[in-house]
């Protein structure tokens, strides 16, 4: 069964107290200004730290929890990348003005985002249209297409039919997506008479790796389906948006085992990312008998880059101990012939007595 996530009060507050530092269009300006494209989460805190710290100062906060707000402005910076990556993937550009949802827990609720962005009428109607179409918005569609002149028709018809989208798209992806529109517009004309195309659905998750996966959705489809989009989101992503993470909870407990089972590594690697990094060592727990050595030692890789790159979301300090520790005996065992262990033996030592881990 998976692990459950229930953050403390303490937990949710400073959370909220960090998303509305990290949102407000003085912080927003100076990350999209200094940082250009690499944000927070991908420079050093001296870049940007002291302008934060400045800002949160101005709330009544204790010392520590003023801390803890100004450590999460690295994950909620990388959350928002990962966003507008998401939506470059969808190629919609102009959304990205726009600023998200976000949830209690400190991650961008994609669902409602993205009903955000339909109803926004700054946004080109193609965009809107394209975006419900993607989201499986099945009356918004219908309404956008309704309030749309015929001119915005006719236009987004000819795009369809002659392929004409971005200039970023190859000719595979502009030729999915002219078909995947037109099954939409299609659908319209027909009298919308299946609501939720829940059979065009599945074909369209593993054909346009980008769809966002939806638990309502696939209920309606064999937990195989789910299980088997999880897998590919789990390897080619090695994190979990919030939509494919209700995903994993509501599947059958049975299924949830089946994937513990078959991809170990991926899901410990998801649970390493915000918001789920408190939760790691509760799902290693129930992962050590599915997991390889090399699952391990890639693992520890990722800990290890965490430290090094100075994330301070969690302990990563304390996780690594942890975690090495509760590991299976012979995982322990380290060989100081090992690439592993030549790359990493400085920082191992700063953790861990070596000399109970030689091979």
């Amino acid at each position: 069964m998976l692990v459950t996530i229930v953050p403390s009060l303490q937990k949710l507050a400073i959370v909220k107290i960090a998303v509305c530092v990290y949102t407000n269009p003085e912080v927003r300006e100076f990350e999209n200004n200094s940082m250009g494209h690499f944000g927070f989460y991908a420079t050093h805190e001296r870049n940007w730290v002291s302008f934060i710290r400045e800002r949160v100062s101005q709330c009544e906060l204790r010392e520590d929890f003023q801390k803890k707000v100004i450590t999460y402005m690295k994950p909620l910076s990388l959350e928002l990348s990962s966003w507008h990556r998401c939506l470059r993937d969808m190629f919609v550009f102009l959304a990205e003005d726009i600023s998200p949802v976000w949830s209690s827990s400190g991650a961008i609720d994609q669902l409602r985002t993205a009903k955000k962005l339909v109803h926004c009428q700054d946004l080109p109607f193609l965009e809107r249209f394209s975006l419900a179409c993607l989201f499986w918005m099945s009356d918004d569609i219908l309404k956008i297409w309704e309030k749309a002149s015929s001119q915005e028709k006719e236009k987004a018809i000819r795009n369809v039919i002659r392929n004409e989208f971005s200039i970023f798209m190859n000719e595979a992806d502009r030729k999915l997506r002219s078909e995947f529109l037109k099954k939409w517009i299609t659908w319209i004309k027909k009298g919308a008479v299946d609501h939720e195309q829940y059979y065009f659905y599945g074909f369209a998750l593993f054909s346009m790796p980008y769809i966002p996966m939806q638990s309502h959705l696939l209920t309606k489809s064999s937990p195989q389906l789910v299980l088997e989009s999880l897998g590919i989101r789990l390897r080619s992503n090695g994190r979990l948006n919030n939509l494919e993470y209700i995903c994993l909870v509501n599947l059958d407990v049975k299924y949830q085992n089946e994937l513990y089972k078959t991809k170990p590594y991926g899901l410990l690697r998801a649970f390493l990312h915000w918001p789920l990094q408190s939760h790691f060592l509760e799902m290693a727990d129930r992962l050590w008998s599915y997991l390889t050595e090399d699952d391990f030692d890639q693992l520890l890789c990722s800990i290890l880059e965490k430290l090094r790159q100075g994330w301070e979301d969690a302990n990563y300090g304390d996780l690594l101990k942890r975690f090495f520790f509760r590991s299976p005996k012979e995982f322990r065992i380290l060989d100081k012939k090992s690439a592993f262990f030549r790359s990493h033996a400085p920082v191992l030592f700063d953790y861990f007595d070596l000399r109970q881990c030689e091979r």
